[in-house]
């Protein structure tokens, strides 16, 4: 959460953020969390935007602006603000030309998958390719590669479905050290409705929720776990991580 924006919403309202938690019914140390960085419940959360009269994004640092119903912005402010939105989520529309196959090839190896694993939308359980994997089996810079992958907004369901798959495995890495669903969930950094959609085994891509986890969730990931994004990407640890 956006500490300095909440105190700045709390002196509009002319109320200390003390006092905001004691509106929203939890207590008074809570704000100490906040501060250091760390997010409500999505309860608190909505219970804090109703009190300050804000949405939850504009709280949580994802609008430049806040885009209440109840605010008088132009058009221009209100299209800057959508920009903003997608860039601080990470996802970009500057999108790359289409994967082929010799590319999905290239990328399924770098992740330990079958190819098919990330082109087929029905096939929600990742089995890693090799069991024994070297460390020096692959290309180590090809983790900029993955994560421009999942920097862009889809264009077509292959990109989703890939996104999709790619994200799976992420999550199936953590697992393997450790991090498992309950661990994620409790960060509170990631939608509710993406991790429902990933960890559900839910085949539906075309769902609207149906989205992979963006850049902003990946770096989440990182800084929660202290797991490089080689090793979410791979399975294969370096010496900065931590577990």
């Amino acid at each position: 959460m956006d500490y300095l924006r909440l105190e700045e919403l709390c002196r509009e309202k002319n109320i200390s953020t003390s006092k905001l938690a004691e509106i929203v019914g939890v207590s008074k140390g809570n704000t100490s969390t906040w501060k250091k960085g760390g997010n409500p419940s999505l309860e608190v959360l909505c219970k804090m935007a109703e009190a300050l009269d804000c949405t939850i994004d504009y709280l949580l640092g994802n609008e430049k602006i806040n885009l209440m119903p109840s605010k008088k912005y132009n058009a221009l402010m209100v299209l800057e603000a959508s920009q903003a939105d997608y860039l601080s989520n990470g996802c970009r529309t500057d999108r790359p030309d289409s994967i082929d196959l010799d590319e999905y090839s290239i990328i399924a190896k770098y992740l330990n998958c079958d190819p098919k694993f990330l082109i087929n939308g029905s096939n929600t359980t990742y089995v890693p390719a090799l069991k024994d994997r070297a460390a020096d089996s692959f290309d180590k810079d090809m983790v900029f590669d993955i994560i421009n992958l999942m920097s862009y907004l889809p264009g077509n369901d292959e990109e989703r479905v890939m996104q999709l798959q790619i994200s799976r495995i992420v999550l199936h890495n953590l697992a393997m050290c450790g991090f498992d669903e309950a661990s994620v969930r409790g960060y509170n950094a990631i939608a509710s409705k993406t991790l429902d959609f990933l960890y559900s085994g839910e085949v539906d891509y075309k769902k609207h929720h149906a989205y992979g986890l963006r850049f902003n969730d990946l770096r989440s990931l990182n800084v929660k776990t202290g797991m490089s994004y080689q090793y979410m990407f791979t399975g294969i640890k370096n010496s900065r991580d931590k577990v």
